[in-house]
């Protein structure tokens, strides 16, 4: 028999998780505490296999004699690599800037890799993976880009899958309507119009052109910053917040934002085309005392159903207001009555959109979108258990924070996302020096993370102070799977081509 335990180097703790193999005789996952065993071991000579997500593997051999029982200690090394250049172009040296262009990731031709999708100059420049590198795939349109008068301070671009068939389209926001381009695998068709409404003749804005004064976005940030964040945080930073995502649980992606009049969705029919655009909840806008620069809105399921709720951190509270099926079809088709929940994270108790980045994210695995909010002095989070926020609680102390140096969003921008594949969002900071992660913890073993592992550098890599520096007015960073192995890379586009780790 034996038994063993797996820690951090420099005595951080153990690792959870950690995958152990004794070949020949089985696998094992370590708990909570980092332990494993195995039993009814005959005598021989068997290799001992550890790996865990972020980690060196290591490999040795144990030796037993008949009946031996053995206790074994594993150290895992922190694995901290650094950027590698993959391809040439879509940076400031190809004539890429925040104030003119977007990129983005996305599958454009579904092999379950996401490509570089860059708004240029003459046209949409696309970049495909090759799962080791970009291979160049030229102009796939040449509409939807700035020598058409798009513009990104009035049209917001993305790159999203909006017909079903595997592979992303471009969306683009025009004057009036959205307009789309699907894609073949090899190109983009002519963009159309097919949805009314959402358009900056619509009222609809990225940057507040109306008044001046301490609730702008241009008093928080430059434009280049804000641009920036806006690709790196989608619907997110921007006066009038515009995504595609899938409102009413049919599986497929709609157009929805919080706009000038509340809360506006076209819902998708699963084909590219869309019913009419409606206001679904008429409130949380600028003449309801709502301001970007200010509050959060965002679109989360809090309670489970499949279908996306609405998110406000305002003036004095967070409120909620659920999607419901009032029809009895199956699908989400209106938002109810808005509620306060718990959660003390508004501008009224110091909490601001220029410093502390405020997410939701299931932290837990659970399904159920928590509130992540990133403060003065750690990282707070409040479960969400289906009918309110519980009562925040630090799951990081003196940890991407504002006293440790981690100010602004726009130098230090902080996500969620699973990294280790375990169903709990990980944080994700892009630190001073390079890219640091924390991994959610099960201390209770009941299946869900209840706190966050000490956080380790990941990349060396993308910082305002790495070798080289990233500049976020001229540099942007993206996380997305270019690889297709279902684990996020750290995808930077620097002067002179774009950077992966």
């Amino acid at each position: 028999m034996v038994t063993g335990q797996t820690e951090m180097g420099d005595s951080l703790g153990p690792v959870t998780g950690a995958s152990v193999r004794l070949l020949g005789i089985g696998s094992r996952t370590t708990d909570n505490s980092g332990e494993f065993s195995f039993e009814s071991i005959t005598a021989g000579a068997y290799t001992l296999e550890v790996s865990a997500w972020g980690y060196y593997s290591t490999s040795h051999t144990l030796t037993f004699a008949a009946g031996e029982m053995k206790n074994e200690s594993v150290t895992l090394i922190w694995a901290t690599g650094e950027a590698t250049k993959m391809v040439d172009g879509y940076g400031p040296d190809a004539g890429y800037s925040h104030e003119q262009h977007i990129r983005a990731l996305a599958d454009v031709n579904g092999d379950g890799m996401d490509d570089i999708v860059a708004f240029g100059n003459p046209g949409v420049q696309v970049a495909t993976s090759t799962g080791n590198g970009f291979q160049h795939g030229g102009w796939w349109d040449r509409l939807m880009s700035y020598d058409n008068a798009w513009r990104v301070e009035k049209h917001p671009r993305l790159a999203a899958d909006m017909n079903g068939d595997g592979m992303a389209d471009i969306v683009g926001f025009g004057d009036r309507g959205v307009f789309i381009g699907f894609s073949n695998g090899s190109g983009f068709s002519a963009p159309e119009q097919r949805i009314s409404g959402f358009g900056y003749r619509d009222g609809w804005r990225v940057r507040d052109e109306e008044t001046s004064g301490t609730y702008d976005l241009d008093e928080i940030w430059t434009a280049a910053e804000q641009f920036c964040l806006a690709q790196q945080f989608p619907g997110q930073y921007v006066e009038h917040p515009r995504m595609a995502v899938d409102i009413n649980g049919d599986g497929s992606l709609d157009i929805a934002g919080f706009g000038p009049q509340g809360v506006t969705v076209a819902l998708n029919n699963g084909d590219g085309t869309f019913d009419d655009t409606s206001v679904w909840f008429a409130g949380w806008y600028e003449a309801d005392g709502w301001r970007a620069s200010e509050h959060v809105r965002t679109f989360a399921d809090l309670n489970g159903d499949g279908f996306l709720d609405i998110v406000g951190i305002g003036q004095r509270k967070v409120a909620i207001c659920l999607c419901e099926d009032t029809d009895s079809d199956g699908f989400g088709d209106a938002y109810l009555t808005p509620q306060g929940w718990k959660g003390d994270f508004s501008a009224d108790m110091a909490w601001r959109v220029a410093l502390h980045p405020r997410m939701t994210a299931s932290v837990n695995g659970d399904s159920m979108a928590d509130l992540v909010c990133f403060g003065d002095k750690g990282v707070l989070v409040s479960l969400c258990d289906g009918s309110d926020f519980l009562a925040p609680e630090q799951w990081l102390k003196n940890q991407f924070c504002r006293s440790e140096g981690w100010s602004s969003p726009a130098d230090f921008p902080r996500g969620m996302v699973d990294l280790d594949l375990d169903g709990d969002d990980d944080i994700l900071g892009v630190g001073t020096d390079g890219v640091y992660v924390t991994l959610g913890v099960d201390n209770t073993g009941d299946g869900h993370a209840d706190s966050f592992t000490a956080p380790q550098m990941w990349v060396n890599s993308f910082g305002v102070s790495s070798d080289p520096p990233w500049d976020p007015t001229r540099h942007l960073r993206l996380v997305g799977d270019v690889d297709g192995d279902g684990i996020p890379e750290i995808v930077g586009f620097y002067d002179d081509g774009v950077y992966v780790y």
